[in-house]
């Protein structure tokens, strides 16, 4: 059995669509019930068996640095990959991983809320043997969302861009920004600035090593200024 213990926060950008709400502070930052959304994700990691977590940072990095510190207070360990250039997704976890050479790691967008644990995505990444496993909230809103198109096996078929209706027949949602990543698949990705979804997630169709997670939890997106003052302001 997987033994997951190391996760990847991605925190690094700006958050451009926030307008004035990010000129101070990273996105991640950003308070929700009191706290960061970024201290809202440590807590839930490390209530769910992490240990290590790596946070890569690139705006205003030291807010964050100074913020979390060694992660100690949280009973676990945190690093930071500091990016000099925004490297985005797939170029900031392959930048980060000498921090997890060998392992398998649970990664987590750093401006996404969601109750999914490793521990609910490691039997059907084993089972499948798969390079990567997606944690997917099943949905055909394709008007807001690229959706991930998948089999009744889990094994994604295609990843739509946004404004591209699914076609009949065929089950859809939207990624979550929470995947477990085998190190073989980490070791495609290259140190400069790309996303992974390109890099990565779409070449492992062809190959049959990436699957999803159907997942019907909490998720909350902050991804513009409007979504995130509808929400804190319920």
């Amino acid at each position: 059995m997987i033994n997951v213990t190391t996760a990847m926060i991605l925190a690094a950008g700006k958050g451009t669509r926030m307008g004035p709400l990010t000129r101070q502070v990273p996105k991640p930052m950003l308070p929700v019930r009191g706290k960061p959304i970024l201290e809202h994700i440590v807590r839930h990691l490390a209530t769910h068996g992490i240990r290590k977590i790596v946070i890569n940072v690139h705006y205003l990095p030291d807010v964050i640095v100074n913020y979390f510190g060694d992660g100690s207070r949280w009973g676990v360990t945190i690093l930071y990959s500091r990016e000099s250039q925004l490297l985005e997704t797939g170029g900031g976890v392959a930048y980060a991983r000498p921090f997890f050479p060998d392992e398998t790691v649970f990664l987590a967008n750093g401006d996404v809320l969601c109750d999914v644990t490793p521990q609910e995505l490691i039997g059907l990444h084993a089972l499948k043997g798969a390079r990567v496993t997606l944690t997917v909230l099943p949905s055909q809103n394709y008007r807001e969302y690229s959706l991930i198109l998948y089999d009744r096996n889990y094994r994604v078929v295609d990843i739509l861009p946004k404004g591209t209706s699914p076609p009949p027949g065929v089950s859809s949602g939207i990624y979550t920004g929470h995947a477990l990543l085998h190190p073989r698949a980490i070791g495609h990705l290259n140190p400069v600035p790309h996303s992974i979804v390109s890099m990565l997630f779409k070449p492992l169709i062809e190959t049959n090593g990436i699957y999803v997670y159907p997942y019907s939890g909490k998720w909350i997106d902050f991804g513009t200024r409007e979504k995130y003052t509808q929400i804190t302001n319920k």
